[in-house]
């Protein structure tokens, strides 16, 4: 009797840990990421801007005055955003799930710009090519709940952290 009440003490116990370990939050596990694609800077004329993935998710600078990341550079742990700035800017932006612009170089400079702006970064980010838009996004909705927009910092920080956006599939 004495070996059985062991027993199940030890499987109590083994289970208690188990179950403790499965109630941690895994937003702490998110693996580094690299920025797996980069195309030249894309230029209008008066404003230049990267274009990127993250593991193949299309991210916009989010700092336009800081140095530009290469293709190949480290990154730090995706971490959500709730700046509703940005996340409109994502959402109805150049490649956005309900984008209000198209898919051009114009389109993707209007949404890096204006994506660095939400961000705090006004450097260039001001003037007849974003202001529209900004004016635009400000009359719309907030994005639904399941759109997350992910920041990610590069380089450690010596180059310009960047924004993807992620959408949950329903059923």
């Amino acid at each position: 009797m004495r070996k059985k009440t062991l027993k199940t003490k030890l499987l109590a116990a083994v289970m208690s840990i188990v179950m403790v370990f499965a109630a941690l939050p895994l937003s702490g596990l998110t693996a580094m990421a690299t920025v797996t694609g980069f195309r030249d800077q894309v230029t209008d004329g008066m404003s230049t801007v990267g274009y990127f993935e993250v593991d193949g998710n299309i991210a916009y600078c989010i700092q336009h005055s800081i140095t530009t990341p290469g293709l190949g550079s480290p990154t730090g742990p995706p971490v959500e955003s709730f700046n509703q700035n940005l996340r409109k800017v994502l959402y109805y932006g150049a490649h956005g799930p309900d984008a209000r612009l198209g898919t051009t170089d114009k389109d993707w400079i209007i949404t890096t710009l204006a994506a660095s702006r939400a961000n705090g970064d006004t450097a260039g980010t001001t003037g007849p090519t974003v202001n529209p838009f900004w004016d635009l996004i400000a009359g719309l909705p907030d994005p639904p709940s399941n759109f997350h927009v992910w920041t990610v910092t590069t380089n450690g920080g010596a180059t310009q952290d960047l924004a993807y956006w992620t959408i949950d599939q329903k059923g």
